[in-house]
Order: C-alpha cells, then structure tokens, then sequence
C-alpha cells in the first residue's frame, strides 16, 4: 500500500491516539503508520505503541508545534516528497475500510479531502471557521471558491505538492508561534489548506478529490446511535473514519458520543500489550476519579433548577 498513515499526537490527547491507532490497526495490520509527537505542552511516552503496535515516530526537534503546524514540518521534508501520506488528528476512529476507498484516488488526485459542501460561503460562520471568501476572493485574485469547505483533521496528501515558498506565505518555519496569517486566516492550518489547495488546483499545479466524503463527524444527527460494533467488524458499511472535532473528548469514554466504538477499540489497543487488563483497569479507575467532580456539579445544577 502506498500510503503512509500519520498520526499528530500530544500529550492531552495520547490516550485518544491509542484508540485511533488500534482502529487503524484493527483493518490494516501491515500499513505503515507513523507518529509525529508535538511535546509542546509536555513531554510523554509512546513507547507502548512502538513496541507492540508497529508505529514509527516522526522527529523534527526539538518537537515543539502546536496549533496543528506539526504536519506541515512534515510536508516541507524534501526526503518524503512524492509519497501520499494520510494526515490525521488524533481524536479520530476507523469505522470501516477507508484506505481500500481511497487509495484508488492516488493515481488521479494530489490532495484528497472530504468535502462539506456549502452554496453560501459568505456566512459569518465559514469566516470563523475558515477565512472571509469574499474578501480572499478580491485581494487574492488566483483564489476561486471551489464549491465546498474541509476539515483539515483529516488529509491524503502528496508530499512536495505543496512547497515550502507556498507554506512560507503563512508559516514562519523558523520562529514560533509559526503561524503569521491570523488575522486574515484565524484557523491556521485549516485556513492555509483551504485557501492553497483551491490556489494550486485553479493554477494547475496540483489536482484536488473532492469526491468522496471519508469523515464522519461525531456529533453528526445523521449517524448518532446508527453505527454498531457489528458494523465496525464488518468494515464495509462504514468505510470511513469518524472524528470527534470540537466535541467532547475525555479519557471517561461513557461521556462521549459513540462511546459504544470508543470502548471497542480501547478494549483492542489494551488486549496487545503486556499486563493490557490491569492497565486498562488502572486508566479507567483515573478517568472515573477525574469525572467524578463535574458528575457531581452537574448533579448540583440540576437539583438547584428544580428546587
């Protein structure tokens, strides 16, 4: 297969790059996946994925990112050009086949997205989201609004398609915060990709699959309660990948959405490594403790409301 899954990690969300790992795993057991660890906020340990897992992990010293500018270090590498990587956020599961959809798009595309298709970009919530299309439109006259917006947790790319002069117009490689456009582009990395991509698609330099929607929101009404762990063991009703952007996301997987895949897959992670059962046990103790007090507070509101 050639492409490369990697996976963006820090440490507030390590315990959710263990599920996402064993989804992947789970259908794909020979894919070569990689982590890129940003240890900005603080140091942690992978080695249990390396180990028993069979991930790589990425180094761009010193390996300090954030706001979702590790993968572009990536993209810049002039050794990985030419390779089709799958870029991923963390808090993201694997329902289904979704590299059996979409490797077939490589020999036809450069960037391949999930669109979200929108007929009215000019909202106040696609400028907070992604950018002021009307005013890109006139003060970037290579940008024509391509007919749909994409979460950027999520992306098969060609590495070199983008180049670093075209990265620089918005990144300070060498400086951080990094990012330099935020007045103008507020989500840094969702922005800049939205923008670039449609760029070099109408200059031709690069060819965009707007085709196939592979992420599913979990929050989404359309699937809430819909996608059972025997559909997750088929692995062809749902050959996507399902992220939890803006929701809640907590080591407590009872309060989550889809909690039923969530503790599936965690279940899966803990079953291949050594002492799994007791670790397991050990995480679960900690997150029940940690939830405890907002059980409790919203507990409390309630009983005041009715009182």
């Amino acid at each position: 297969m050639n492409i490369k899954v990697v996976v963006t990690v820090n440490i507030g969300d390590a315990w959710f790059c263990n599920i996402c790992i064993a989804s992947i795993r789970y259908y794909y057991p020979d894919v070569e996946i990689l982590i890129l660890k940003d240890e900005l906020k603080g140091s942690f340990s992978t080695q249990e994925l390396e180990t028993y897992w069979n991930v790589k992990r990425m180094d761009y010293p010193p390996n300090r990112f954030g706001w979702g500018s590790a993968k572009f270090f990536l993209l810049k590498d002039p050794a990985l050009e030419g390779q089709f990587f799958l870029l991923l956020d963390s808090d993201i599961v694997f329902t289904g086949r979704v590299l059996d959809k979409l490797l077939p798009m490589t020999g036809k595309y450069d960037f391949i997205i999930s669109p979200e298709y929108d007929d009215n970009p000019y909202t106040d919530w696609a400028t907070r989201t992604y950018f002021d299309v009307r005013k890109t439109e006139i003060e970037y006259p290579d940008y024509k609004y391509p007919g749909y917006f994409f979460n950027s947790g999520q992306l098969l790319m060609k590495a070199g398609k983008l180049s670093k002069e075209e990265m620089e117009l918005f990144m300070d490689f060498d400086n951080y915060p990094y990012w330099t456009r935020l007045k103008d582009f507020p989500m840094p990395d969702q922005s800049m990709v939205n923008f670039l991509f449609a760029v070099s698609a109408n200059k031709g330099r690069a060819r965009v699959g707007a085709e196939y929607q592979y992420m599913i929101w979990s929050e989404s009404p359309q699937y809430e309660g819909k996608i059972s762990i025997d559909d997750i063991k088929d692995g062809n009703k749902y050959p996507q990948l399902m992220h939890w952007a803006g929701a809640l996301r907590m080591p407590y997987l009872n309060a989550m959405s889809h909690k039923n895949l969530l503790i599936f897959f965690e279940k899966y992670y803990y079953s291949k490594i050594p002492m799994g059962r007791l670790k397991h046990f050990v995480k679960d103790a900690k997150a029940i403790k940690d939830h405890l007090p907002i059980t409790l507070y919203r507990a409390l509101k309630r009983m005041i409301r009715r009182a």
